[in-house]
């Protein structure tokens, strides 16, 4: 056989790849499409294409990472042209990567003849290819294709102008791969430079949602749209525009390749308005396509009168943390440093991988679902096998799922989906067949709509308690004891089982319990009875203890433990709370078991982890903590006195009782993250502001001088005078406020309450009130109260 390969663009063999990366030519994906060729013509074609690759190895740079497949074929009338669509496939995955096709254009002036070997192949190249594709017959030449390599372009501008407020268009709970960027022209060239310089592919190599949905990167108003291509057509293409007239020009937003009919049916070009993050629709692989992807950029003048296609022009998206705002692949950086060095490298932090170019977006949606979480309440004890999970979910567009989600050893899993109608949702989970353990969980749900937004990461978020026993399908044994009512029964092993002991009314110390000193490992609590096991003899409240109101069958995942307890205390629940007593707010573990001799921390922060220890507390079945601040008074300066509030740390009961709190008043400044973190919760990072400000004699210097001041949820200032005629310069220099300085600054007040008062004598009340409530701006008026 004898093959003739062309080369253009100055030397360069392109198939998809110019200049740094080798592709492999794998077996036909697609039949054909036009005049059917005659047996082993594809074959000769597809080897003639693999030929000139391997022969020209040496002009191109770099190294293997894709292989290389004919995605599409089509011939000409004649038989005698064929242009062919060539794909990328991940070959650590085996995914069709998701984007434009780049193309080679074969020509045999003999015809469709049986056996062939006179096929020319030309690969393509960014340059140059313009002239190539002008030559084939008119029937290979789609608009789509001269759009993208024949349109003249344009006049080039002095400086090239640039777009912003962007955001990535799709929701922030997908995991989207960029494809490709400048490799429309550079790499499988589906396109012209002039077309495609600042174009994006993106594609979800999700298998189960690669018509993933879109949301509207900016605002703008519906220009024009077509969704009746079929899903897959490899001959008409689905588009949205949106028109945005807040830039000058006017631009429009291009999403390319969408699904059929899955344009919302209220938009009307020229009358819709699209806010940002509002659904627009689904991707497909309708058109130029070789896997579902969008193609998405913004042009200012469009090339054809549909408005489908113009030169693009630079846009930046806000929430692509790297080169400005302009994403790339990490090969696009490897091969082409210039154009930004910068991508979303994967897990395995090395560029150039398969885990490579995921990037997260931060539309969140205009319109995100609602949802609640309703039963089980916080801090139910589950007793039996199952929990019944429900609750509310809404959204304009629909709900897709609603996700069961449980943390019972330091990670949350997605455990179950619930069912969906009407509103509500509900699932019946059977905590024995997931193989949750005894203890404390988390529990939350994941409510997503159509767009893939979520109301929350972990809507309703609380922490409920499993105290059922699974042992397979099998029950286990009755409890040798059977305590009346006001009694207990305390047993040496899990699950009611082993050596028991049943208690009514009073204490039993070491001596009583005999061989079940240190040897309680669950316990049966009958209706209405109180029973506290402590870790110390004669019920002593300096060790640690726990009240039990309900049977529990496994101690150990307790905070008494199981083989601890060394004295019991039996009562009605009704009787009263004994008050608890905070002694140890500090960051070390009480070693000693005498929390009383340890000091307080000197300088708690919301760095510190507190961890608590009290006194007291018999009877409780469960304690709070709360923690507030900041706990500061500092004089800033002579002209100027800030007073913050006080702070404590507070340890309550959480029983029907009495309740009791012991106080500690910290000596320095801490904040709101600190009762977060006693709570559980991961706080990664924090914002302080003063909560409460008040300010003595002030001139408008000493506000300004501590923009705090402003930040005040709550500000108490002096306003002396505000008739027009008294002179402000005498004014401030004896250290008082004018009306006028409050106007003045009234956009730099973002307090929640301003409280004004110290007003001069000579003025009276109804004077001040209307003196000062007629001249007032509409930004502050509703947020201001008069001291008088």
């Amino acid at each position: 056989m004898k093959f003739f390969v062309r080369l253009i663009g100055g030397g360069a063999v392109v198939l998809l790849v110019i200049g740094a990366f080798l592709w492999l030519i794998a077996p036909t994906v697609e039949a054909q499409q036009g005049t059917p060729p005659a047996p082993d013509v594809d074959s000769a074609l597809r080897e003639a294409v693999h030929t000139a690759i391997q022969a020209n190895q040496k002009s191109i740079l770099g190294f293997l990472i894709n292989e290389v497949e004919i995605n599409h074929i089509v011939y000409s009338q004649d038989g005698r042209t064929a242009l062919v669509w060539l794909q990328q496939r991940d070959p650590e995955t085996g995914d069709v990567v998701g984007q434009e096709p780049g193309l080679a254009i074969a020509r045999n002036p003999r015809g469709l003849l049986s056996k062939s070997a006179s096929w020319q192949v030309t690969i393509q190249s960014a340059t140059n290819f313009a002239r190539e594709v002008t030559s084939l017959p008119p029937e290979l030449q789609t608009d789509d294709l001269v759009e993208r390599f024949v349109t003249p372009p344009e006049a080039a501008p002095k400086a090239v102008q640039t777009f912003t407020g962007y955001k990535l268009p799709w929701s922030t709970a997908l995991n989207i791969k960029i494809t490709g960027s400048i490799g429309h022209f550079l790499d499988y060239g589906s396109c012209s430079e002039t077309s495609c310089r600042y174009a994006y592919d993106f594609w979800n190599p999700d298998a189960g949602n690669r018509m993933f949905p879109l949301l509207a990167s900016k605002g703008g108003v519906v220009w024009a749209y077509k969704e009746t291509c079929p899903n897959g057509s490899t001959d008409c293409t689905n588009y949205l525009v949106l028109k945005d007239d807040s830039t000058s020009p006017a631009t429009y937003q291009l999403y390319y390749h969408l699904a059929f009919k899955s344009i919302p049916d209220h938009f009307v070009s020229g009358q819709t308005y699209v806010q940002q993050g509002e659904y627009i629709g689904n991707v497909d692989d309708t058109g130029y396509s070789t896997d579902h992807h969008l193609h998405f950029h913004v042009y200012t003048a469009p090339s054809n009168s549909s408005y489908s296609w113009g030169n693009s022009v630079r846009i930046l998206f806000s929430d692509v943390p790297f080169n400005g705002g302009e994403p790339r692949t990490c090969g696009e950086t490897i091969r082409y440093p210039s154009y930004g060095t910068e991508c979303s490298v994967g897990p395995d932090g090395v560029k150039g991988t398969s885990d490579d170019n995921y990037l997260q977006s931060g539309n969140t949606g205009a319109y995100p679902p609602k949802g609640a979480l309703n039963t089980p309440a916080p801090w139910t004890v589950i007793t039996t096998r199952t929990v019944d999970v429900t609750g509310t979910a809404s959204d304009n567009l629909g709900i897709t799922k609603v996700q069961i989600l449980l943390n019972y050893d330091g990670s949350w899993k997605v455990v179950d989906t619930a069912s969906y109608a009407n509103g509500a949702f509900n699932k019946s989970l059977d905590l024995c067949a997931l193989n949750v353990p005894d203890g404390p969980m988390g529990l939350a749900v994941r409510i997503y709509d159509v767009e893939g937004n979520w109301v929350g990461r972990y809507t309703g978020l609380r922490q409920i308690i499993k105290n059922y026993p699974c042992s397979g399908n099998t029950p286990p044994p009755p409890p040798a004891c059977s305590p009346a009512a006001g009694q207990i029964g305390v047993y040496a092993d899990a699950n009611l089982t082993g050596a028991c002991l049943k208690l009514g009314n009073g204490q039993f110390n070491a001596s009583n319990l005999g061989i079940l000193n240190n040897n309680i490992a669950s316990i049966q609590v009958s209706s209405g009875t109180c029973a506290t096991l402590f870790d110390r003899d004669n019920a002593d409240p300096l060790g640690r203890a726990e009240t039990f109101t309900a049977t529990d069958y496994n101690l150990n995942d307790n905070r008494i433990g199981a083989d601890t307890a060394s004295s019991v205390l039996v009562e009605p629940c009704s009787n009263p709370v004994d008050e608890p007593f905070l002694t140890f707010p500090g960051n070390r573990i009480d070693t000693d078991g005498n929390s009383r001799t340890l000091p307080n921390p000197a300088n708690p922060t919301s760095a510190d982890s507190l961890v608590l220890s009290w006194t007291g507390g018999v009877g409780a079945s469960g304690f709070t903590a709360s923690l507030s601040g900041p706990v500061t008074v500092r004089t800033i300066s002579g002209d100027q006195r800030l007073t913050d509030v006080t702070g404590e740390l507070r340890i309550s009961t959480t029983s029907g009782g009495v309740q009791g709190a012991g106080l500690l008043h910290l000596r320095e400044a801490t904040s709101i993250s600190g009762d977060l973190r006693l709570s559980g919760v991961d706080v990664t990072s924090e914002v302080r502001f003063p909560l409460v400000c008040y300010t003595g004699d002030t001139a408008p210097q000493g506000l300004d001088n501590h923009p705090g001041v402003y930040e005040a949820a709550i500000l108490i200032t002096e306003l002396t005078f505000f008739r027009p005629e008294h002179r402000k310069d005498k004014i401030h220099k004896f250290g008082h406020t004018h009306l006028d300085d409050i106007l003045d600054r009234a956009d730099r007040f973002r307090n929640e309450l301003l409280i004004f008062g110290h007003f001069s004598t000579r003025y009276h009340d109804q004077q001040i009130r209307r003196a000062v409530e007629r001249r007032l701006s509409e930004r502050i008026r509703g947020r201001v109260e008069l001291w008088l």
